[in-house]
C-alpha cells in the first residue's frame, strides 16, 4: 500500500493540491487504507512532501489535530511493515501522521523538522526573516538527523537533485526500498510493534544526552545561589525588610527548604533515565 502527499510542481497545481497541506478527511482517508493494508497483510509505504496540516478554520473545525492523533496512534499499533520515505519537506504533525514508521528515509536534500524555520523564526524572535538562523537550529537536515537516531538511512539523489532524472531517482529509491523493506517482511507482528514504538520512544535521548546539565559548572555563574555568594565574599549584606512583617517574612522563609537543599542529592542524567523507562514500558500504554 503506497500513501502519500502530492505538492505539485507548477503553481496551479500546487494550488490544485493545497501546497501538500492536508485536511482532516485526508488523514482519515489515510488512517482507511492503512487499516485495509493490514486487514490484507500488505506492507505500507509513505511518501513524504509537506510543510504541515493545513492550518485554516474550516480544517480546524472538521477535527485536524485529532485526526492527526488519531493516524498517529494507528501507526504505532499496525501490525504490517511500514517504511517511510521523505521526498522533500517534511514538516510538524503533518509529516508525523504518516511517518510512524518502522524505517524512516531521507532523500539526500530533504528536509525534516517539527515545525517549519518560518513558524520557529516567528515564534522565537517575532521575525520570520530569521528562518535561515532557525534551519540551522532545528538541525533538519538529513546528516544530522542520521546522527541523532531520528532517521535510518539517507538516499543518494542524482547530480543536480532528484528532479533532474526521474529514473535514476526511482533506481535510488526502490534499492533503499529493497534493503530496508525486505528484512521486516519476515518479522512477527509484536515484534514489529514493539521495536516501533521503541525506536520512537527513544528520539530526542542524544540531545538530552549533549546538553548542559543544571547545576554544572558552565552555569554556576548565572545561578541564583552563585550571585548571592558572590555578594556575600563581597562583603556585601542582604537588606533586611524594615516593614512590619518582615520579621514574619523572614521567619516562613526560614523555615523554607531552599532548592539547594532539594537539589543536593545526586540524580542520573535524564538521557538515561529516559531509556530505562523505555525498556520497563509496554507498546500498548502509548496508545
Amino acid at each position: 500500500m503506497i500513501i502519500g502527499h502530492q505538492k505539485g510542481r507548477t503553481t496551479k497545481q500546487k494550488m490544485e493540491r493545497n501546497f501538500g497541506m492536508a485536511r482532516p478527511e485526508g488523514y482519515r482517508k489515510a488512517m482507511r487504507l492503512m487499516t485495509l493494508a493490514e486487514r490484507a497483510q500488505m506492507p505500507i509505504v509513505t511518501f513524504i512532501d509537506t510543510p504541515g496540516a493545513y492550518p485554516g478554520l474550516d480544517a480546524e473545525e472538521r477535527g485536524q489535530s485529532q485526526a492527526i492523533a488519531e493516524s498517529i496512534t494507528l501507526m504505532f499499533g499496525l501490525k504490517v511493515p511500514v517504511v517511510t520515505i521523505v521526498l522533500g519537506e517534511g514538516g510538524s504533525g503533518g509529516a508525523l501522521a504518516i511517518g510512524v514508521a518502522d524505517r524512516v528515509l531521507m532523500m539526500e536534500y530533504s528536509t525534516y523538522s517539527v515545525i517549519s524555520p518560518e513558524s520557529c523564526a516567528s515564534i522565537l524572535w517575532s521575525d520570520s526573516s530569521q528562518a535561515e538562523r532557525a534551519s540551522g537550529k532545528l538541525k533538519m537536515s538529513p546528516p544530522e538527523l542520521l546522527k541523532q537516531g531520528i532517521i535510518d538511512d539517507i538516499i543518494r539523489e542524482p547530480r543536480g537533485g532528484a528532479h533532474s532524472n526521474w529514473k535514476e531517482s526511482f533506481e535510488l529509491i526502490r534499492g533503499a526500498l529493497k534493503k530496508h523493506l525486505d528484512p521486516l517482511l519476515g518479522e512477527k507482528a509484536e515484534k514489529l510493534i514493539e521495536s516501533r514504538f521503541n525506536k520512537f520512544r527513544q528520539m530526542g535521548t542524544f540531545a538530552l544526552a549533549h546538553a548542559p546539565m543544571s547545576g554544572s559548572p558552565d552555569n554556576s555563574q548565572g545561578s541564583p545561589q552563585a550571585s548571592s555568594s558572590s555578594a556575600k565574599s563581597n562583603g556585601q549584606k542582604d537588606n533586611p525588610k524594615t516593614s512590619k512583617g518582615g520579621k514574619k517574612e523572614a521567619q516562613t522563609k526560614k523555615d523554607r527548604p531552599s532548592y539547594s537543599v532539594l537539589n543536593a542529592q545526586p540524580r542520573r542524567p535524564l538521557a538515561e533515565r529516559l531509556k530505562d523507562s523505555a525498556r520497563t514500558q509496554k507498546p500498548g500504554e502509548i496508545l
